[in-house]
């Protein structure tokens, strides 16, 4: 059985780069360089299921449709930010990583 709650270090631990990141977003996309290693100490899983494609608008995820447990556990630490709740006002970011697990963030 799959642990809800198991990428939960891993976005801890990037919590304040994250933040930093998508409050600089709004000057243009931001990267996070990350490593297959931090992902692998928690998950079992391929790349693939490492593979996160966030849209949020305005605090709430649009595309829930498919994401990974991964990218559900990222939302859910960001989501219990109050700095993080504070910079969804008003805005539609997307945050994905792909096989290279660099974390990009971006405001459209």
């Amino acid at each position: 059985m799959e642990e809800k709650n198991v990428f939960y270090p891993v976005w801890q631990k990037y919590l304040p780069v994250i933040i930093l990141q998508m409050k600089n977003a709004s000057k243009g996309d931001r990267e996070i360089r990350m490593t297959k290693y931090e992902f692998e100490i928690y998950g079992t899983k391929k790349v693939s299921d490492y593979v996160i494609n966030l849209e949020i608008n305005n605090g709430k995820v649009i595309n829930n449709r498919g994401n990974t447990l991964v990218a559900r556990n990222l939302y859910d630490v960001l989501n219990n930010s109050k700095t993080c709740q504070e910079l969804f006002v008003d805005k539609y970011y997307k945050i994905s990583m792909g096989k290279e697990f660099v974390l990009q963030i971006s405001i459209q």
